[in-house]
Parts: C-alpha cells; sequence; structure tokens
C-alpha cells in the first residue's frame, strides 16, 4: 500500500515523464529469507520501499524500487537491510481536486 507521484504534467512534460511516478509505501506483510526468519520493517513494523513507476497500460505499471527489511540475527542483533525489486502492479487513481 503506497503513495506515488507523478514526475511531470502531461500538457508540460514530455510523455516518459508525465508517464512516470515516484512511490512510497509499506508492505501489509512481513517477509521470510530462505532460512525461514522473518524479515520486518525499520520504522512501522513492516517493511517499507521507494520505487520509480511507469505506466504501462491505463492502470498497469512496471515498478522498479528497493525495499528496506529489518532482520534479528542470532546474536539478538537487529540487522538493516535493503534488497531491489521488479514487479507490476495496478493501481487506482484518487485524486482530489478543489474547486471554486
Amino acid at each position: 500500500m503506497g503513495l506515488s507521484f507523478p514526475l511531470g504534467n502531461s500538457a508540460f512534460a514530455p510523455r516518459f515523464f508525465s508517464n512516470t511516478y515516484i512511490g512510497f509505501g509499506l508492505f501489509l506483510q512481513d517477509f521470510e529469507n530462505a532460512d525461514e526468519q522473518k524479515l520486518t520493517g525499520p520504522i512501522t513494523g513492516l517493511p517499507i520501499y521507494a520505487s520509480l513507476d511507469y505506466k504501462l497500460f491505463q492502470f498497469v505499471y512496471l515498478n522498479l524500487g528497493a525495499t528496506l527489511l529489518e532482520e534479528t540475527t542470532a546474536g539478538g542483533r537487529q540487522e538493516l537491510l535493503v534488497r531491489p525489486f521488479i514487479g507490476l502492479s495496478a493501481k487506482v487513481n484518487l485524486s482530489v481536486q478543489f474547486e471554486r
């Protein structure tokens, strides 16, 4: 779950920038590594991410980004991990417009 902000307005920016977004958010579930250890997030307790999204179709986006994770080591120490990801997402546009 997250928010995306466009890099450009379609009326002024080139097509590439008007179809590109910066996204921030959090995953709604923790992850597990290969050893079945739970990977959480550092701030909210859930994994958080930042991404660069490109609109492929009307509501389908290609996502390139990084996820910030926290892992508890065998010694009980918290270790911060950054993991890249590539994905596809479907987005719903909920825009608020203020008119007179």
